[in-house]
């Protein structure tokens, strides 16, 4: 009889070394679901600054028109945008905040608090605006400077000089090669040139009317 249940539990059951092996491999495919889960949710999130800053510059290049903003609009004109519609709904927090795609939550203040600031008056020019992400995650800021600077230096809609970490960090176009000077390494070396914060203070663009 105790034969018999030696076999019955051969036949039926799993040893140790079974038993790993199947851990092993829903683990394997457990990793595998999480990670593309986690690779999408990025896409998504790069996809959406990407909208937001497309849509933000290319709307305030179009309504100025080549005219420079006036000298009393000087520093954050995000609630004017809001109202004229120019930032996406999703966006909108507020009638004077604007948020990007990722969450800042419990983050320090910076720019409206929000997360997404767009200004004008750079450095006094009245002919510049500056459209500001804050708390990017890492593979957000990098791709952010990577897409923002595929463009010919002079063209519309083409950076005149991308900033990192609130002004830590400032990155003009190369004077010969334009913005193919913009890689990888380079955007990845912007990103993190604040290795105190877990993400990027900011990823900052300025654009000429």
């Amino acid at each position: 009889m105790r034969g018999i249940e030696t076999g019955q539990n051969r036949q039926f059951g799993f040893s140790l070394i079974e038993l790993s092996i199947v851990l092993s491999i829903v683990g394997i495919i457990t990793g595998a679901i999480w990670f593309g889960i986690t690779a999408v949710n990025q896409r998504n999130i790069t996809t959406q600054a990407e909208q937001e800053l497309t849509l933000v510059k290319n709307g305030v290049i179009s309504k100025a028109n080549g005219n420079p903003f006036p000298a009393a609009v000087q520093g954050v004109i995000t609630p004017s945008l809001i109202t004229l519609g120019i930032i996406p709904q999703w966006a909108v927090v507020d009638a004077n905040g604007a948020k990007p795609p990722w969450s800042i939550s419990g983050l320090p203040s910076i720019g409206n608090g929000d997360g997404f600031s767009v200004w004008t008056g750079i450095n006094g020019n009245h002919k510049s605006f500056r459209v500001s992400f804050y708390y990017p995650p890492n593979y957000a800021c990098i791709d952010l400077l990577l897409k923002a600077t595929s463009c010919n230096v002079g063209s519309v809609g083409c950076p005149i000089g991308v900033m990192t970490n609130g002004a830590q960090t400032y990155q003009l176009p190369d004077p010969n090669t334009g913005w193919k000077i913009m890689n990888v390494g380079l955007a990845s070396t912007l990103c993190n040139a604040n290795p105190a914060l877990p993400n990027p203070e900011s990823v900052e663009f300025d654009y000429s009317l």
